[in-house]
């Protein structure tokens, strides 16, 4: 039998490598350090033809800069305006799969048949005390069959196409984060798509900017080339180093490991790789990205990113990026609420 829970989202990274918490930095300690210059030149990426290349102050063409003094980091204090509540709730409004429970078509394998068949119930969540799914026999507003079977409302009627849905039956919208790494009061909106296929995790972020009057999704640049797939996960964790660049960090065996800068423009979005283990370096590697987790909660509890983080292999800090949380929750409920008005 297949089992599935897809339920409403207020904590906004899902975790492929084991379950996160949240973390604030500004209750970290930043220990004064001395730092030297470093030689550490990331691997070059060929520009997009279709687009200039970034300005040099954007992408460094090495991580070598000389700090003079100690610095105490601390996110800038990003404060969005009205008109910036306004029209990120007005665009996440649109996102019905964040804010509503989305079911799954209860199915069982028909060794007659030889394929999996419809129960008529509906998978609508999860008990976490007895592990077993929680079905209902009537169909949910939205819900899906497994392993692109498609999505339809509460009247069986397929939908094809919906803000919510990407690549029309494999992906929907579950989570998203606020920022304001412009700092102009108006967010940016990272959304995760959570898969609809079964298998390894194959969920991504998209990065949608408001310009000229709307949000609109940045087209993607890997190793030069436009990717049709986001190119953060919800392993991916966000820094800034000392001159606010985000660096954006994954350590996951299926996902990958590197630390790479990610450069936004109104257009696009693209990561440029810095360092990641080599052969010979896995062992520093591990030493070095070391966590605890809580094996009761699948929580972690402590870890190198709360300890005055710094890129593998260098002196160079780095400070967690916590985004809007407080907005977050409050767009959440907002939005959540108008939904069951509607109902």
């Amino acid at each position: 039998m297949k089992r599935f829970i897809i339920a409403s989202f207020t904590v906004l990274f899902l975790v492929a490598c084991g379950s996160q918490s949240a973390y604030n930095p500004l209750t970290d300690d930043h220990l004064p350090v001395e730092y030297t210059e470093i030689e550490m030149k990331p691997t070059p990426t060929p520009e997009p033809a279709q687009i200039p290349p970034p300005e040099p102050a954007q992408i460094p063409t090495a991580m070598s800069e000389r700090i003079t003094e100690p610095i105490s980091f601390v996110p800038p204090p990003w404060e969005i305006s009205e008109y910036g509540r306004q029209v990120a709730k007005d665009f996440l409004s649109e996102m019905t799969t964040i804010f509503t429970t989305v079911g799954s078509a209860q199915q069982v394998w028909d060794s007659d048949k030889n394929e999996l068949v419809s129960t008529g119930l509906f998978s609508v969540g999860w008990d976490f005390e007895t592990h077993q799914p929680i079905t209902a026999d009537v169909a949910p507003k939205i819900w899906f069959i497994w392993n692109n079977g498609g999505f339809f409302d509460g009247n069986e009627d397929r939908i094809y196409d919906a803000p919510w849905l990407w690549l029309s039956s494999y992906h929907f919208a579950s989570s998203f984060r606020l920022f304001d790494f412009d700092g102009n009061g108006i967010p940016e909106i990272f959304v995760h798509f959570t898969q609809t296929f079964e298998g390894c995790y194959g969920g991504f972020y998209w990065i949608f900017r408001y310009i000229d009057g709307q949000y609109k999704m940045l087209k993607y640049y890997a190793n030069g080339a436009e990717s049709s797939w986001g190119l953060l996960n919800s392993s991916h964790n966000l820094f800034f180093d000392y001159s606010d660049r985000i660096i954006a960090v994954i350590n996951c065996e299926l996902n990958g490991m590197a630390y790479e800068h990610l450069v936004l423009t109104d257009d696009y979005a693209e990561l440029h790789y810095l360092v990641g283990p080599s052969g010979a370096d896995w062992d520093a590697w591990y030493r070095h990205h070391w966590e605890e987790w809580d094996r009761a909660s699948g929580v972690r509890v402590d870890g190198w990113m709360f300890h005055n983080s710094t890129i593998f292999g260098t002196d160079i800090p780095i400070t967690p990026i916590q985004s809007l949380t407080a907005l977050e929750a409050e767009l959440t409920a907002e939005i959540t609420q108008k939904l069951l008005n509607n109902q």
